[in-house]
């Protein structure tokens, strides 16, 4: 199946979850989280790292510009792919786990409050950080926003691997465009 995609699977490079498989804690580790059977959701990992991110950038004395860019490029992307990789979450768990992601979406707004010295009110800052640029915003994806066409994505590619590559990234772009036209911003 995966051969339809392009992708090349070396088995003997693998690590499963499984304990038949070897792996005696059940967790494997993906993009700096732990993954696997009893491992603790995404959401509370990413939170913990984010604050560990965020304190180092305002650790250090830089110019306001470049802590932007660095939280832009380097910690916001951090954040924001936990829905794709949450596997774990039910249709159950989903409230739980979108209001984990919007905990993380305040604190990324609370952090660029810091950056950008805003007096706005963290939600309507966390409304610019989302809207596009075209409409002077930042067009940033923020977990706890994007959550519910992030699962939407994930489970679309988890049905069908063969549409991984185009077909989500296409499926995103398009309502990701609807969400933010839909929105309502207070900016006049």
């Amino acid at each position: 199946m995966f051969q339809k995609i392009g992708l090349v699977i070396n088995k003997d490079k693998c690590e499963g979850t499984d304990p038949s498989s070897g792996n005696t804690t059940g967790v494997i580790e993906f993009l700096g989280q732990n993954i696997g059977i009893n491992s603790e959701p995404i959401a509370v990992q990413t939170r913990k790292q984010l604050q560990t991110r965020i304190k180092a950038l305002q650790k250090y004395d830089i110019p306001k510009f470049y802590q932007y860019l660095i939280f832009k490029q380097c910690i916001i992307p951090s954040a924001n792919y936990g829905p794709f990789l949450e596997a774990s979450i039910t249709q159950t768990q989903l409230a739980d786990a979108k209001d984990k992601y919007d905990y993380i979406d305040i604190m990324l707004a609370k952090a660029m409050e810091e950056i950008l010295e805003s007096d706005l009110p963290t939600k309507d800052l966390l409304d610019v950080m989302l809207l596009s640029k075209d409409d002077g915003g930042l067009d940033l994806i923020t977990p706890g926003a994007y959550f519910d066409l992030m699962i939407q994505n994930r489970d679309m590619a988890f049905q069908d691997p063969t549409k991984v590559n185009k077909e989500t990234r296409d499926f995103f772009y398009k309502n990701r465009h609807e969400f933010i036209n839909s929105k309502q911003y207070p900016l006049t």
